[in-house]
C-alpha cells in the first residue's frame, strides 16, 4: 500500500503514525500543485 503525502502538517502526520505503528507503507511523495504535469501511464489519484 502507498501512502501519498506532502509538505502539508496533517499528511506529515500520518506518515509520522504509519512509522511509529511500523505498518508496511511506501511512502509516496506528493505535489499536487506542481507546474509539471504527471508522468505518463501514472497510477493517478489512489482515492
Amino acid at each position: 500500500m502507498k501512502l501519498y503525502f506532502s509538505r502539508n502538517p496533517n499528511p506529515r502526520l500520518a506518515v509520522a503514525v504509519a512509522r511509529y505503528l511500523g505498518a508496511k507503507i511506501e511512502f509516496e511523495f506528493a505535489a499536487p500543485f506542481a507546474p509539471e504535469p504527471p508522468p505518463p501511464g501514472g497510477e493517478g489519484d489512489p482515492a
